[in-house]
């Protein structure tokens, strides 16, 4: 069984290295050692092998399917047989009125981490506030474009505002947690949405979740799930991790200081990996008092882009194989 007694028993990482290899507990037993590393990788390698083959540890597309939001025969096409599905889906998302137990409530939020990185996976948007080296200055105006479209729809519709960030696969904190909000109460999880903010403009929004009468994170922007009390260590780690790959955090919106040819962001634009330890919980409560902030049209249009996202990734390692086994003309 897993253990979540507290979050002295966890084990909070210490460095970038350790963060990645971080998982939901340290019982080298559990369910849960292995299945939330290397989340990303896991598409690229389910979807290279055709027919289906069944993998130790958790599918991606697997997880996926037990949001319930992948439709049945997208699985026959998949080459997925029915008892694999069934065994993903077997848990009991709360429509019969039974309470899940800690292990179950961390696997639908595994799941629901998953689904959204994986409506992001390959993007080229992604997100206006993290700033890679290799944009240029029409790129950083592109994704301010979204941001901007994204803050009208939300004016009017939470909906609107949310599929047209997936369409566009685009989003910062806020999207991404409040898709993450959505999936949890779909399944029959009570969310709440987690503000953060420093002294200074840094700004940070996070799905939070009661497991056992203590909170977890569902941190889809930065692609982990942890206890609360980690959140800030584990938050400042993976800005580490990103600072080393030569991408920076904005404490504003790049539209702050766009305006000159050649692009260069001030130094004090810049969030800093020790800013995450100075956020501090505002609030955390469900958005605009009510837990289900999207209609059933909108786990329609996920399941849709999800299978479209599939296929796609599908077809194209597919012909990569092909490519590969041509012969030379």
């Amino acid at each position: 069984m897993h253990n979540i007694s507290g979050p002295a028993n966890r084990g909070i990482p210490t460095s970038a290295k350790e963060t990645v290899e971080f998982t939901l507990g340290s019982n080298k037993g559990s369910h849960f050692s292995n299945t939330l590393k290397n989340i990303e990788n896991t598409a690229d390698d389910l979807v290279a092998g055709a027919p289906y083959h069944k993998k130790t540890g958790d599918d991606l597309l697997l997880s996926i399917f037990a949001t319930g939001i992948l439709k049945a025969d997208f699985a026959s096409r998949m080459g997925i047989p029915s008892d694999a599905i069934s065994e993903a889906s077997s848990i009991d998302h709360g429509e019969m009125g039974k309470a899940l137990t800690a292990d179950e409530t961390l696997k639908v939020l595994e799941n629901v981490l998953k689904t959204v990185r994986f409506l992001y996976k390959g993007s080229r948007i992604k997100s206006s506030n993290k700033i890679k080296t290799n944009r240029d200055m029409y790129h950083i105006q592109e994704t301010l474009f979204y941001e901007i479209e994204s803050q009208k729809l939300f004016e009017t519709s939470t909906q609107k505002a949310l599929e047209y960030c997936v369409t566009h696969e685009f989003g910062n904190c806020g999207v991404m947690a409040r898709i993450a909000y959505a999936l949890c109460h779909k399944l029959g999880l009570k969310p709440g949405l987690a503000l953060f903010r420093s002294d200074g403009s840094f700004a940070h929004e996070v799905c939070r979740v009661k497991v056992n009468n203590e909170f977890y994170m569902v941190e889809a922007w930065a692609n982990y799930i942890c206890h609360e009390n980690d959140f800030l260590s584990m938050l400042r780690d993976k800005m580490i991790k990103w600072n080393l790959a030569g991408k920076s955090i904005t404490n504003g919106t790049p539209f702050d200081f766009i305006g000159e040819e050649e692009f260069e962001i001030p130094k004090n634009a810049l969030a800093s990996p020790d800013d995450a330890l100075k956020l501090k919980l505002v609030k955390s409560q469900p958005i605009k008092g009510e837990h289900n902030i999207v209609s059933a049209d909108f786990f329609t249009f996920l399941g849709d882009k999800l299978a479209e996202k599939f296929s796609t990734k599908r077809l194209s390692a597919s012909g990569a194989a092909v490519q590969a086994t041509a012969p030379s003309v």
